[in-house]
């Protein structure tokens, strides 16, 4: 359900967002967690911790990260270089996820994630009189 749900969200938040170009790197995925809670997975193989920032504006989750200078590769001839450590930015607008409650940003092994805790429903009872 979730996974169907979310991919019409994603294909009208696409058409939303025509005018906002996102880049196509690094490479991200999008899940939900058994409790609901939402994950966004980043792999950035190659950043330090301190390159990474997450802020919200106007509805809007953005993910950002710059490298930092890469002083390894001072002085070396590479053969080949596919490794990539561009600077990015995205934007996802919240309401695609749900009603956030918290966010919470890790880096480990090269992957970056963000968990987006949403809020959670109360259970209500109702009842009649007789």
């Amino acid at each position: 359900m979730f996974t169907e749900s979310f991919k019409e969200l994603f294909a009208i938040n696409e058409s939303v967002m025509k005018g906002i170009k996102q880049p196509s790197f690094p490479r991200y995925n999008i899940s939900e967690e058994v409790d609901g809670n939402t994950v966004l997975e980043m792999s950035c193989a190659g950043f330090d911790r301190e390159a990474f920032e997450v802020t919200l504006d106007k509805g809007l989750l953005y993910v950002a990260g710059s490298p930092l200078e890469d002083n390894c590769s001072i002085g070396k001839d590479y053969l080949v270089r596919n490794l990539s450590s561009k600077t990015f930015k995205f934007a996802f607008p919240l309401w695609i996820f749900g009603e956030i409650k918290n966010i919470d940003c890790s880096y480990d092994d090269g992957m970056f994630k963000v968990l987006m805790k949403k809020k959670q429903e109360e259970k209500i009872n109702i009842t009649f009189d007789k």
